[in-house]
């Protein structure tokens, strides 16, 4: 197990650049950190305010001058989605690959790019951080562009963090299948637990980058992959919730896209305490 000092945590500086879902966990889990956040509404700085952040508001594509210098020698973790509400393309990739130098080149301490695993997009097998990438959506094809850039520059202080399927505290897919007739049950399950994520990004944080050996790529996910009819007519059972209906083109084990993350798991020194989607409810 990764020893995570509450000497390093103390003395950390970050900037987290998108105060989303996994940013509030983040800023829960940090409270000795002192810690800037973006977000995009007053309603939500004055809510970061009051958990001891200081807030700055910011929207990608915005003027980043006041942020950068804010941000100083900060670490900096990179987690703006690009939407569903709107076509994605070069210009996200653009804001957000110039956002990334503007933090590099002001001196930041480090970079974490939070990127999916969608980027593998309709792949099936098992596939390892240094699988091909195939991705299928404007949100996939942005983060595989994204990610490419970042690596390129070969810089020690760049890390992308591809995240599977996001659950915990409310959040469940479960919730949201209920009762629905749906195909592909015989899909294998791809979900990562927050509380894992935050352990994992606390671990890269804490890491000094001049004698890390963490991969500059790593993708996190569940250790078991069941599979998807099985796994979501039993999570509905134990939530109380109508069961979803699925069609599936075989009875056998789990098919299709199944991320494997053991190795950087490993690499962290960390073992998920939710190794098993059967573990998040």
């Amino acid at each position: 197990m990764s020893d995570i000092s509450a000497n390093s945590i103390h003395s950390l500086n970050l900037t987290l650049c998108g105060c989303g879902w996994l940013g509030q966990f983040l800023v829960d889990a940090l409270p000795e950190a002192t810690i800037t956040g973006t977000t995009r509404s007053q309603e939500k700085a004055d809510a970061l305010l009051e958990k001891g952040v200081t807030p700055v508001l910011f929207a990608l594509g915005d003027d980043a001058t006041s942020l950068i210098k804010q941000s100083a020698d900060n670490a900096v973790i990179l987690n703006i989605p690009p939407g569903r509400k709107k076509a994605v393309g070069d210009d996200f990739t653009r804001a957000m690959t110039a956002l990334a130098t503007d933090f590099l080149n002001a001196g930041a301490k480090k970079l974490i790019f939070i990127s999916t695993t969608s980027v593998f997009g309709n792949a099936e097998g098992e596939l390892t951080v240094n699988a091909p990438v195939a991705p299928a959506t404007d949100s996939g094809k942005v983060h595989c562009d994204i990610e490419r850039f970042l690596l390129a520059g070969q810089d020690p202080r760049v890390h992308v963090v591809r995240l599977a399927g996001l659950v915990g505290g409310s959040r469940h897919p479960a919730k949201f299948l209920a009762g629905k007739t749906l195909d592909k049950g015989e899909q294998a399950v791809n979900l990562v637990h927050v509380s894992d994520v935050v352990k994992a990004l606390t671990c890269i944080l804490k890491e000094d980058d001049s004698t890390s050996t963490f991969p500059p790529l790593m993708q996190l996910c569940s250790l078991v992959h069941p599979r998807r009819d099985d796994y979501y007519r039993w999570a509905a059972e134990a939530l109380t919730l109508p069961a979803p209906q699925f069609s599936a083109e075989h009875n056998n084990a789990a098919d299709g896209k199944k991320i494997l993350s053991k190795d950087c798991w490993e690499a962290l020194g960390l073992t998920p305490e939710y190794a098993s989607p059967f573990d998040m409810l």
